[in-house]
């Protein structure tokens, strides 16, 4: 049954994902703002890192405010708070692979060419779980 709940809010997310798609979200509204005004690899690889640095802000700020949430419902939150804590968990070892894989294609290799995609790359990686977690959050914050 706990699998079947987990699906069903997966199912959820990721639908509601679809639908904020539509929406250019604040940080990619800055993101192509700064591109649209910006030439040459290092200055637009400045606006990519502000980016990317901002999803991870994201991330940390809506996963913080989802356990808050969920700690405030109570004993009926209590399961799902934990997997949320381990779904994090596991998705940040996946992050962490991740950009180890981008490091080792793209991190030795010389010219400015190569630091967009570097940073890019981490921006693949993060937006979606910021997503999710602004998804998630989204769900219970009508309830108290």
């Amino acid at each position: 049954m706990k699998y079947v709940f987990l699906i069903a809010i997966t199912t959820l997310v990721l639908a509601a994902a679809a639908f904020a798609q539509d929406e250019i979200n604040p940080i990619d509204k800055k993101l192509n703002a700064c591109l649209a005004v910006t030439k040459g690899n290092m200055p637009r690889a400045e606006c990519y890192s502000t980016a990317a640095e901002a999803w991870e802000k994201d991330i940390a700020t809506s996963y913080a405010a989802l356990i808050k949430k969920l700690t405030a419902l109570g004993a009926d939150s209590a399961g799902l708070k934990k997997d949320i804590q381990q779904a994090q968990a596991a998705w940040e070892k996946y992050r962490d692979a991740q950009f180890q894989v981008f490091w080792d294609e793209y991190g030795k290799k010389k010219g400015t060419g190569y630091i967009i995609p570097r940073i890019t790359m981490r921006i693949d990686v993060m937006k979606p779980r910021a997503i999710e977690l602004e998804n998630e959050l989204s769900l219970y914050s009508d309830r108290e």
